[in-house]
């Protein structure tokens, strides 16, 4: 009953962080947080990957680092040995880019196959940001940053695997991104340009990494108001 009452918690705090992820990643690792403490997540002593990666997400924005390495370093022996590796480098990743190491991030996720499409949908996804923020310092990346959102887009209306749900939501990310990427290639000071595409952020439900998309908007606005 333990177990399914914590399921049914995390799966609906998870929903709400993908309607307005602001609120409930803290009660998510606190969910967490018990559920490890307990062994509730383990399944005849295997910890569901899915489970395993969620929980280091949840932690690594939470800004939980020295929890989050422990995790993922005593877990990670409970991981099916098929899949340990792929789970553990993209756990390490999404680590890393909270961290602000965004190249150490990318270098992870570029080794990680395509072989399961939900850990390729992860992984672009994130290379994605992680190549955005690595642009901010290197703008020569801004034509690379594009065309792997374009690809990504494209990627995207491929898929049949996906709830329609999951795939609307990466599909506003991948648009987004998108006008985010041609906006910096823009004039210098595009107030105006960015205070759009703030606006459409905000309205954009659902939307993926949306306190992500937020905060470096702002940035770029304040920049340009500057």
């Amino acid at each position: 009953m333990q177990v399914e009452v914590l399921t049914y918690l995390m799966n609906f705090g998870n929903s709400l962080a993908a309607l307005d992820s602001s609120l409930f990643f803290r009660e998510l690792f606190e969910l967490s947080r018990l559920g490890v403490d307990h062994a509730l997540f383990l399944d005849n002593g295997i910890f569901p990957d899915i489970w395993f990666i969620n929980i280091a997400v949840c932690a690594s924005v939470c800004r939980e680092w020295e929890w989050t390495e422990q995790f993922i370093r005593e877990q990670s022996v409970r991981l099916h040995p098929k899949i340990a590796a792929d789970a553990v480098s993209l756990a390490n990743a999404f680590l890393f880019f909270y961290q602000g190491r965004f190249e150490t991030a990318y270098g992870l996720l570029a080794d990680i196959p395509d072989t399961d499409m939900g850990y390729q949908l992860r992984r672009q996804s994130l290379s994605l940001r992680c190549l955005f923020e690595m642009m901010l310092d290197k703008p020569n990346l801004q034509e690379l940053v594009e065309a792997k959102t374009e690809a990504f887009d494209k990627f995207l209306r491929r898929q049949k695997v996906f709830s329609r749900g999951r795939i609307s939501a990466e599909l506003h990310f991948a648009r987004i991104m998108r006008k985010m990427v041609r906006a910096c290639a823009g004039p210098d000071g595009a107030a105006a340009q960015w205070q759009s595409i703030l606006e459409e952020t905000e309205a954009t439900i659902p939307l993926v990494s949306k306190n992500w998309l937020l905060e470096k908007q702002r940035l770029m606005l304040k920049k340009g108001t500057g």
